[in-house]
């Protein structure tokens, strides 16, 4: 069996998933769309990073910098695994059934459904595993009784959480289980490798220079893409052929949306450190000077 034969096994079956879920569910649309919602990597930076920045500069500080990192690589490797959705893969594979048949094949769209980047792996999974991974390690750093307990609850939320909004990515159509899957695994690695000691002494400088690698890593990656043959936005055409209804087609969902989100987050927080770092500088000027004067004036009494 060749690659390509794998590859469309892999997707039939979970095609097969898809299905089953959706009806087996039927009844808690709401729901899955809800728990999708709640797993918008966009939430990782309207939400999850100033809640946790004021609670833990630090952890705040891990949290902005596992999220930028997640989702960023996220698109690099959307861009290189072309990977497609389920709601166009059914009828591009099976464009030559009939029209009335193929529409009882096709797995039930919603709102939240049309996507427009390529779906491997799964931003909300990679994006919401990792930020959640860090969260949890920042409850049970700071838990100091009934730790097997709390680490055993802490833990099993966690993994609740992460598989209900796989589910609800795979119920609406917009993944196959092996992309959340693969998102998820690699969102936690990201959460492990990104230790909160070393984003903390990170400077404006790092932030300037994590700005530019990522600039640098996605023109190089989009510039390979093209050079090689492909179309990097191949996918937006896609959505807008296979999604039952326009309306749902959501263009905030580009790579290049995302990685844009990335890049001013990294640069802005990093200008807002060195505004911070000059105010405090001038601060302890301001302090030395008045010390200075007074340690005078005291010099001039005696």
């Amino acid at each position: 069996m060749s690659i390509l034969d794998s590859v469309t096994q892999v997707h039939h079956f979970g095609w097969l998933a898809i299905r089953y879920i959706q009806e087996q569910y039927s009844e808690y649309s709401q729901w899955m769309l809800f728990l999708s919602k709640l797993g918008d990597p966009r939430y990782a930076f309207l939400v999850y990073f100033p809640l946790t920045f004021c609670l833990s500069q630090f952890r705040g500080k891990q949290l902005l910098w596992v999220a930028c990192v997640a989702e960023w690589l996220n698109a690099v490797l959307k861009l290189i695994l072309h990977g497609d959705r389920p709601y166009w893969w059914v009828g591009e594979t099976f464009h030559y059934k009939e029209k009335e048949e193929l529409e009882t094949m096709q797995p039930a769209q919603y709102y939240l459904t049309c996507e427009t980047g390529p779906g491997s792996p799964s931003g909300h999974a990679m994006v919401t595993s990792a930020v959640f991974y860090v969260l949890v390690k920042a409850i049970l750093d700071s838990t100091m009784k009934h730790q097997s307990i709390v680490h055993a609850a802490v833990w099993t939320s966690f993994a609740v959480l992460i598989i209900a909004v796989n589910i609800s990515r795979v119920f609406i159509a917009t993944h196959f289980p092996h992309q959340v899957i693969m998102g998820t695994f690699i969102g936690i690695g990201l959460g492990e490798i990104i230790h909160m000691d070393v984003v903390a002494r990170l400077r404006s400088k790092h932030y300037l220079l994590g700005t530019m690698l990522a600039i640098g890593g996605y023109v190089l990656t989009y510039t390979v893409v093209l050079v090689l043959g492909y179309d990097p936005l191949w996918s937006v055409p896609m959505a807008y052929k296979w999604c039952s209804t326009s309306a749902w087609v959501h263009p905030d969902t580009t790579l290049f949306f995302s990685v844009v989100r990335d890049i001013s987050c990294l640069a802005g927080f990093g200008f807002g450190a060195y505004i911070k770092g000059r105010i405090h500088l001038e601060e302890n000027r301001v302090q030395f000077t008045v010390y200075l004067k007074y340690y005078r004036s005291f010099q001039a009494c005696v």
